[in-house]
C-alpha cells in the first residue's frame, strides 16, 4: 500500500485516472503501438540488429516461406538462444508452419541449458549457456 506524504497528498488515486476537469481518462500503459513488422527470412536470428532490444522487448516479424527445410540451425525447445533462426524456430514451435506468416518473438533473459528434439520435422541442437533468449507465440491480428 502506498501513502501521500506532505500536507495536500491525495491517496484516493483520482488523480491517475482523472483529468483537470474531474473526467475519467484511460491510462496510456500498454497502450503503445508495436513497430511495424520485420521482414525476415530463413537465416535471421535474435543477433540481427533489427532484435537490439532488453529482455521484454516485443516484435512482431513476418517470416518467408520454406524455411523448415533450410540449413539453419536451432537450439532449444520452446527457449530458443540467440543464434537460433527465428523462423525455423518457430515451425520447430508450432507457432508456424512452412508456409511463412506473422510470429511474435519476445526477447528472454540469459538461459543455462537448450535440449535437442524433434518437433514438426524440424530438428533442434542440444546447447549450453546463451546470453540471450527468446519465446515465440502467433501473432492474432496486425493491423
Amino acid at each position: 500500500m502506498a501513502e501521500c506524504d506532505g500536507e495536500d497528498g491525495d491517496n484516493s488515486g483520482a488523480s491517475q485516472s482523472e483529468d483537470a476537469g474531474g473526467n475519467t481518462k484511460k491510462p496510456l500503459l500498454g497502450q503503445l503501438p508495436l513497430p511495424n513488422p520485420y521482414l525476415i527470412d530463413c537465416t535471421t536470428t535474435l543477433d540481427e540488429f533489427l532484435y537490439a532490444g532488453d529482455p521484454g522487448s516485443i516484435y512482431v516479424s513476418y517470416c518467408s516461406d520454406g524455411c523448415r527445410d533450410s540449413g539453419a540451425v536451432i537450439h532449444g525447445n520452446g527457449i530458443y538462444d540467440h543464434t537460433s533462426a527465428i523462423c525455423k524456430s518457430a515451425i520447430h514451435a508450432g507457432v508456424l508452419d512452412n508456409r511463412g506468416g506473422f510470429v511474435t518473438v519476445k526477447v528472454g533473459f540469459a538461459h543455462k541449458t537448450f535440449s535437442e528434439m524433434v518437433s514438426r520435422k524440424v530438428g533442434s541442437v542440444k546447447a549450453e549457456w546463451s546470453r540471450k533468449t527468446y519465446t515465440l507465440s502467433k501473432t492474432l491480428s496486425w493491423h
